[in-house]
């Protein structure tokens, strides 16, 4: 399928996909609000932010403990700044917003996000540092600038399955 991912719905049936694969697209989407087509409207009072727009159309086509893997550079790693199409800078946390129990608790329900996911995000990192002891090497991702590569996170949707 040739798909033009910023325009919604994507021609795939609701529950229809077991497996998504997203490698280095995320920081390219732009930093706008869109309506239900992924049209370009004024803020947030008349769409999402595009971001949440994508994953949520991510989740819709999932089915029910569906998997995406989704790989970004990492917000702390030079490569994340070098590519001047670039729009977003992603931290591991920043996919925590995908889990509708971790927005809830943050209280954070002005979000306009459905999709809810359960998420593990793993650091790529150089293999020298798996070399280290675990708190060295602990201690080094979170302190130095260029040790973590990219971010892997591993969503899981958490659409309840159908009766």
């Amino acid at each position: 399928h040739g798909v033009d991912l910023t325009r919604y719905p994507w021609p795939f049936d609701d529950s229809s996909v077991l497996e998504l694969h997203c490698s280095h697209y995320v920081e390219h989407i732009e930093m706008e609000y869109v309506d239900a087509r992924g049209e370009r409207v004024r803020g947030w009072q008349d769409g999402k932010e595009a971001m949440f727009a994508f994953f949520d159309e991510c989740y819709r086509i999932l089915v029910p403990g569906g998997v995406m893997t989704v790989l970004v550079p990492c917000s702390r790693n030079d490569r994340a700044f070098q590519d001047p199409t670039h729009r977003r800078f992603m931290t591991a946390q920043t996919f925590l917003y995908l889990a509708k129990e971790w927005r809830d608790l943050n209280k954070l329900d002005h979000y306009k996000v459905d999709c809810d996911f359960g998420i593990n995000v793993v650091p790529i990192v150089d293999v020298s540092l798996t070399l280290m002891h675990q708190e060295a090497a602990a201690r080094k991702m979170n302190a130095e600038w260029n040790t973590i590569q990219d971010w892997q996170a591993t969503l899981v949707s958490k659409k309840p399955a159908p009766k």
